[in-house]
């Protein structure tokens, strides 16, 4: 047998579990949005929870590629920053919010959607994506519709209108993320991805917890649930 056809044999079982992984750990995600949710402010919960993974990645980073890597430029913070801020800031923020009127299954849907937004900005930049994807993302996001109709979901708490509302917010906030992470590539980013995304969790934590503030979120610790 070829090295080429043992590669593409050991290549399955190994692409098949980083998949499951994904769909674990990030459909999981909402989950833990939603739980959190229940006792503490959206803008608050998902703030503290990015700050406490930046400290997490600074003791990692650190540890396993050395305190030089998070020494950036000054375009290189600007760029993590910016990207903290729309990755994290505006899309999970977003979420955090609409979790109270969305249901959990139909939010990662959504989200889903989000190869869409990449097909598109791959045409403007003059690429040409095969027809078989076009048609798939197509088929993925009537599909999104149709569960978006009136009376095709249960709404978490308010009336179907209020899903809808929350469903195109968390569909525009989930545009800016892929927009984004589709342009990063042509930004002055960090060179070492562990120093990216702990500048990401700094920016979009500090971002959310300061909007919680200004909008008037507080939070009580005996009320926080450990679920």
């Amino acid at each position: 047998m070829s090295s080429t056809a043992t590669k593409k044999v050991s290549s399955g079982p190994l692409l098949w579990t980083n998949l499951l992984i994904i769909w674990v750990v990030w459909g999981s995600t909402y989950m833990g949005i939603r739980f959190s949710t229940e006792t503490i402010p959206p803008f608050l919960a998902s703030g503290t929870r990015f700050l406490t993974a930046f400290v997490i990645m600074i003791v990692l980073t650190s540890i396993i590629r050395g305190p030089g890597t998070l020494r950036l430029t000054p375009r290189e913070f600007a760029t993590a920053c910016f990207l903290g801020v729309a990755l994290l800031g505006v899309g999970l923020g977003t979420v955090g919010l609409a979790q109270a009127y969305v249901p959990t299954g139909i939010m990662a849907l959504i989200i889903a959607s989000t190869p869409l937004t990449i097909v598109i900005w791959r045409r403007v930049t003059g690429d040409r994506p095969p027809l078989l994807t076009l048609i798939g993302v197509v088929v993925g996001l009537a599909g999104i519709g149709w569960m978006l109709l009136p009376g095709g979901t249960r709404p978490v708490s308010g009336t179907d209108g209020d899903v809808v509302f929350w469903s195109v917010m968390v569909l525009i906030s989930s545009t800016i993320w892929a927009t984004a992470s589709f342009f990063s590539s042509r930004m002055p980013t960090p060179t070492d991805s562990f120093a990216l995304t702990t500048y990401e969790l700094l920016s979009g934590g500090v971002v959310l917890l300061v909007v919680g503030l200004v909008v008037g979120e507080r939070v009580s610790l005996a009320e926080i649930s450990l679920r």
